[in-house]
């Protein structure tokens, strides 16, 4: 049975004037992917979410990809993404701020028929919402994955290391924190590579196109 549970009080400073402090990864493998992440994040800041802060764009390999041969991207199944965690504020709750994120991928060529892991033009996951707590089928904050990804938490600790991850024991960590068990348990030979490819202004205004 699907179930949720909502707590809006104020962990940390989480919320501000009947905001919430909002964490949202963006990544992209299929396409101009600097130019996609650009174009959402300015959708954000257009949509509801005031942009405090941008990471770097970061370059990491594709996980689990599909062969090529069904793949509606072909040759770019399997190509690198590049990642990046916006943090900011927004009044939205959090079934709102999850319709306007699925609005700006569509407007972006998400292909939501693609089989699972293909390259996407872009992907937009909602990791901390205020102290928010949901658990369903469609939407869960945070989000199921942000402590177990280098790729999220690498972006998000340039930006917000300090920021309270909230629990459902009600015992929270801060981003940094994360990171660092993430690192203690994996080895050095597992860990993914999360190279830094640059910042999103400068990479979206035309550099990557010659990388």
């Amino acid at each position: 049975m699907e179930r949720q549970r909502v707590d809006r009080s104020d962990r940390g400073g989480s919320t501000r004037g009947g905001a919430d402090r909002v964490a949202i990864a963006l990544g992209s493998n299929r396409g101009d992917r600097a130019t996609a992440i650009a174009r959402a994040v300015g959708a954000l800041a257009a949509g509801g979410v005031t942009i405090e802060r941008v990471s770097s764009l970061y370059e990491t390999a594709a996980i689990d990809a599909p062969d090529a041969s069904i793949d509606p991207a072909g040759p770019e199944a399997g190509r690198d993404f590049l990642n990046a965690v916006v943090v900011g504020w927004t009044a939205l709750l959090p079934h709102e701020l999850l319709a306007r994120t699925q609005e700006i991928e569509d407007a972006l060529g998400r292909d939501r028929d693609a089989p699972r892991n293909a390259a996407r033009t872009i992907d937009i996951d909602i990791l901390v919402l205020g102290a928010h707590l949901v658990e369903e089928a469609a939407l869960t904050i945070p989000h199921a994955s942000c402590r177990d990804r280098h790729f999220v938490l690498v972006p998000w600790a340039e930006v917000d290391g300090d920021a309270t991850i909230p629990e459902r024991s009600g015992v929270t960590g801060t981003v940094t924190e994360a990171l660092a068990r993430l690192e203690a348990r994996t080895a050095p030979a597992a860990r993914p590579r999360v190279e830094r490819y640059g910042d999103l202004s400068a990479v979206a205004s035309g550099e990557e196109e010659g990388r």
